[in-house]
């Protein structure tokens, strides 16, 4: 079985993720959770979050991708 890693809220929020804990979302757990948690009380909050997560998946991807220069 294969297992995605999706990042925690923390690491894509930084201290701001402390914020969202006022509507159930625990910083360290992971993003699609915390989507899934602020879809019912906040969801301009939920779609922000999905958004930025995204966009980190995106540019690590292709950070990864890119050659090494020493």
């Amino acid at each position: 079985m294969y297992g995605i890693h999706m990042a925690a809220v923390i690491q894509i929020l930084g201290p701001h993720a402390h914020y969202l804990r006022r509507y159930g979302v625990n910083p360290e757990e992971d993003a699609s959770t915390a989507v899934d948690k602020l879809n019912d009380k906040a969801p301009h909050l939920a779609a922000l979050l999905r958004e930025i997560a995204q966009i980190a998946s995106f540019s690590n991807k292709q950070f990864l991708n890119k050659p090494l220069r020493v």
